[in-house]
């Protein structure tokens, strides 16, 4: 308890400020919550009240924080700042698309700006449960300074204040491709924007992460993998070239979100997507505005206004007429399992391993009517199908059948019984219109350990391949059909040669499994077949 001062002959002070490794500059706060223990002048130090003196953190210039390297220059330190929100992404905020990152981003005032290009003036303020922010308002906060996946970020300790309202800055323009990607560095955190018109070249984690790869067209289309077009064996050195520029020339459009499987994605003109509202592949998007971020190994753009969306790619009406008199065609159905996946180890050949689809009855509904309809408007004469159930007991391409002939008629379709195919919890499958094709022979399943595992890694690589000959109705003849699932880009195989920097993790697995396809169709291993063979499925392989 501190002492009654108004019964004292003296009121004098002395406070020690601990600042640690900083300095004590001019404009120098306090924490929210002071403690201050004294010693009265004069007085024999045997008599003090209390101990030690006031903890003091300085204040700092965000530029001072983030420094001009790829981290912060001070892990751990206490700081306090005063800037602008530039990026409201806190939880539970009322936003449209619920954006969830637990905090916010802020942005020095402009007349505080350094000289140095090479620093960034934003950064993430970490501030879960913290007052409510908006865009504009300035705040005064204290943070620890730390990285989380690679971005500097401030934790906010104790509460923030609103110390009053800014003009936000403009955002700074950036051009793809930069010189390098470590050129992004010294925006992290700011507000920026793309204004040129970058095309949609990737959205592989649209619906998971709703992620958008945008990027500078190549002779106004999508960048293409450089092995499309030179020859890895004579045009390395070009490849690698062509390789870095493509990664210099993309920023992945975010939607500041963490979760998984978001309810409602966001398109990029800022709307909700919906079959009326959506987009494709080499479609444009222009003055693509937000904040620039860094989290799981590359750089994002978290955006703050609706960019605009420039259609490029339409949807045909119909698809390219190409001659012939039986189309097939092959479909991936991502997982569709009868057996819905509640946890546990029931599914696959032996009844021990996870199941893969639909988690309740009302996701499988979708997934299932969706499927459905993809097939009644394609109604190819073959399908090949790939990740589907491959439980002892169930058979998916019944189910799908079922639907199909419910719709156009009983018979229509049929499927081909393989039962379970290899050792996975998915294999692939076929379905065929029995009145333009006609199965002859039996099914024959590719599951040698040359295939499977063609670079001897002692564990499957490749799925096994299912292979039927058909005679044409209508011309009698024949061709034989072979629907492959090979091994993805998604998980390693340890190391190189076989997982290659631009065709993939796996690349050589792939090559060897297919070499080793097409020498073993070349025997006639239906019986039954004219060499008129027809590889298709899901071949996890760019097209050279």
């Amino acid at each position: 308890m501190l002492p009654d001062l108004a019964a004292m002959s003296s009121t004098s002070f002395q406070i020690t400020a601990t600042t640690g490794a900083f300095p004590l500059e001019a404009g120098t706060i306090f924490t929210n919550t002071v403690e201050v223990n004294t010693t009265l002048l004069g007085d024999d130090p045997s008599n003090n009240v209390a101990e030690t003196a006031a903890t003091v953190f300085p204040l700092l210039y965000i530029h001072e924080i983030q420094g001009s390297g790829d981290s912060n220059t001070m892990p751990g330190a206490i700081v306090n700042i005063e800037a602008i929100v530039v990026g409201d992404f806190q939880d539970n905020d009322g936003d449209l698309f619920d954006t969830d990152l637990d905090g916010f981003y802020v942005q020095e005032e402009l007349a505080d700006y350094d000289n140095d290009k090479s620093t960034s003036e934003g950064l993430f303020v970490y501030a879960p449960g913290a007052t409510d922010v908006a865009v504009g308002d300035l705040v005064c906060l204290t943070g620890e300074v730390g990285e989380y996946s690679d971005q500097t970020q401030l934790t906010l300790q104790g509460d923030l204040k609103i110390c009053g309202h800014a003009t936000l800055p403009a955002p700074v323009s950036l051009t793809l491709p930069v010189r390098d990607i470590s050129d992004f560095e010294r925006y992290e955190g700011m507000l920026v924007s793309f204004p040129q018109a970058l095309v949609i070249s990737e959205y592989y984690n649209y619906d998971r992460y709703n992620e958008v790869v945008l990027a500078e067209p190549f002779v106004d289309e999508r960048p293409f993998q450089p092995s499309a077009y030179l020859d890895p064996t004579t045009e390395a050195d070009a490849i690698d070239d062509a390789a870095s520029l493509i990664a210099r020339s993309r920023i992945t459009l975010d939607d500041a979100r963490s979760a998984q499987n978001p309810p409602l994605l966001r398109h990029p003109n800022g709307a909700p997507y919906a079959l009326d509202n959506r987009f494709r592949g080499g479609d444009m998007v222009q003055d693509a505005t937000g904040v620039l971020g860094q989290g799981f190994g590359i750089y994002r753009l978290q955006p703050t206004v609706a960019a605009t969306y420039i259609e490029e790619n339409p949807r045909p009406d119909a698809s390219p007429a190409v001659g012939g008199s039986v189309q097939v065609g092959a479909f991936n159905v991502l997982n569709y399992f009868l057996t819905l996946d509640d946890g546990s180890d029931i599914c696959g050949p032996n009844l021990d391993m996870e199941c893969r689809g639909a988690d309740t009855p009302q996701e499988f509904d979708r997934q299932r009517a969706k499927i459905l309809a993809a097939l009644e408007e394609i109604e190819a004469d073959v399908f090949g199908l790939v990740e589907l159930e491959n439980t002892t007991g169930v058979t998916p391409t019944a189910d799908l059948v079922a639907g199909l002939n419910d719709t156009l008629g009983a018979g229509t379709y049929a499927h081909i019984e393989t039962g379970t195919i290899g050792g996975d919890a998915i294999k692939v499958g076929l379905i065929y219109k029995a009145s333009t094709v006609t199965p002859l022979g039996d099914f024959v399943v590719l599951d040698d350990p040359a295939f499977l595992d063609p670079n001897n890694t002692g564990v499957p690589k490749n799925r096994a391949a299912l292979v039927q000959t058909f005679q044409d109705n209508r011309s009698g003849e024949t061709f034989t059909v072979v629907v492959n699932h090979l091994k993805s880009k998604g998980s390693d195989c340890g190391g190189a040669p076989d997982d290659d920097p631009v065709q993939g993790n796996c690349n050589l697995t792939r090559a060897m499994a297919a070499d080793y396809l097409v020498d073993w169709l070349s025997t006639n291993p239906t019986g039954t077949g004219t060499g008129n063979n027809l590889i298709i499925g899901d071949l996890n392989a760019y097209d050279k």
